[in-house]
């Protein structure tokens, strides 16, 4: 019997400092300047990091935009290669004169070629070949 009122006095000491505990809780309120505080926080830490989201968006689409360009930088290359390739083959000067004598282009005559000399001051001038005079 001395066991169970010790106990129930035990229990009891237990439940009432817990009590005493929920009421100094209780009367530990926060304050209306530091909630505004608080709240003015919260919403600025919402505010940077939806911004810092916004900007995050913004560098993956110049990021995607970069590589767009490099692609096109590069098939824009691989085409003028192909045609710098083309421009060799066709300018070389035996391609060149088989086409000129497809079109009936011949070589001139003797009596048709002008030499040029220049004079002591760097002028250019006709001169006419040593068979023509």
């Amino acid at each position: 019997m001395q066991a169970v009122k010790s106990y129930h006095k035990h229990h009891n000491l237990i439940r009432s400092s817990a009590a005493a505990g929920r009421a100094g809780v209780a009367e530990k309120r926060i304050s209306p300047l530091h909630r505004t505080f608080l709240l003015r926080t919260i919403v600025m830490i919402a505010i940077l990091l939806i911004v810092m989201i916004g900007f995050m968006a913004y560098s993956v689409q110049i990021r995607y935009n970069i590589n767009e360009t490099n692609n096109q930088i590069a098939q824009l290359q691989s085409r003028i290669d192909e045609l710098n390739l083309q421009i060799n083959e066709v300018a070389t000067p035996a391609m060149i004169e088989s086409r000129a004598k497809e079109l009936g282009m011949v070589y001139p005559s003797m009596d048709q070629r002008r030499y040029l000399n220049t004079g002591n001051e760097g002028v250019a001038y006709a001169e006419a070949s040593p068979q023509e005079e």
